[in-house]
């Protein structure tokens, strides 16, 4: 009997998800939000929870070579363009082998 997944949301959980599932041998539908395409990814970083489903899959050193690797991850007040809080990915360094977001570099060149 085979199995057969639906995954919602086309971003990179997503897409690393029909993967990771596909190569167990599932059949997968992957069925992104929203009809209009964006011209950027929705999403601009890669959390280390991502990056290590990319590892087990061995996609993570081709991934990281597409983006920038940030260490900080930083939360901006639009309105104000104020900082409101810096994380340190730093402080998960006994908890996972990436302690960092990989930044796409495609949504990087979008104004805010």
């Amino acid at each position: 009997m085979t199995v057969r997944v639906g995954i919602v949301g086309a971003g990179p959980v997503g897409v690393v998800a029909a993967i990771a599932c596909a190569a167990k041998g599932m059949q997968v539908a992957l069925l992104r939000g929203g009809a209009r395409n964006r011209p950027q990814p929705a999403r601009r970083d890669t959390h280390p929870s991502t990056l290590e489903m990319l590892a087990e899959l061995g996609l993570f050193e081709e991934f990281r070579s597409l983006g920038l690797v940030a260490r900080h991850f930083q939360f901006w007040d639009g309105a104000t363009k104020a900082l409101v809080a810096e994380f340190d990915h730093q402080v998960l360094r006994d908890e996972t082998p990436y302690p960092f977001v990989v930044q796409n570099r495609a949504a990087q060149a979008v104004p805010s």
